[in-house]
């Protein structure tokens, strides 16, 4: 299987993979990934790259979706999750918003727990800041010069 870019051309999950590690490596952080089209939870089982799973967690139908209540899902997930939801609680809204029970996620890694741990630490705001902190310093970094 692969993924259909809107230039119709496909990329592999396994080349997806590859991709996504290398994002998941610049950033130093996890990877939430969340695919809106048709069949885009079927990436839940993407390989590991270097030892480590691409992304920390997957959201994202498993079967066909339409394109109206995808995008009424993810700006329900987006919404809650921001807020600091639970993956868990934002996807059941997802599916109760769209009317479309296909949308799932999946956790690949123990960092779903570290995350849970941050969202306890702190509080919204601090986590808004801590967000607004780490979108800065992505915008001041430099990319690794390919090798």
């Amino acid at each position: 299987m692969s993924v259909g870019l809107t230039d119709g051309s496909q990329v592999s999950w396994s080349q997806f993979a590859v991709l996504l590690a290398t994002i998941r490596d610049f950033l130093e952080t996890g990877i939430l990934v969340c695919i809106s089209s048709c069949f885009g939870f079927a990436g839940s089982d993407m390989p590991n790259i270097r030892g480590m799973p691409p992304f920390w967690a997957i959201v994202g139908p498993s079967g066909k979706v339409d394109w109206d209540d995808s995008a009424i899902a993810f700006m329900t997930f987006y919404h809650l999750f921001a807020k600091g939801h639970s993956l868990e609680v934002a996807v059941d809204a997802m599916k109760r918003a769209s009317g479309n029970s296909d949308f799932q996620f999946k956790v690949r890694t123990n960092v779903q727990d570290g995350w849970l741990e941050l969202q306890r630490a702190f509080d919204q705001a601090d986590l808004y800041q801590l967000g607004q902190s780490l979108s800065q310093s992505y915008e001041q970094r430099t990319p690794p010069s390919a090798s």
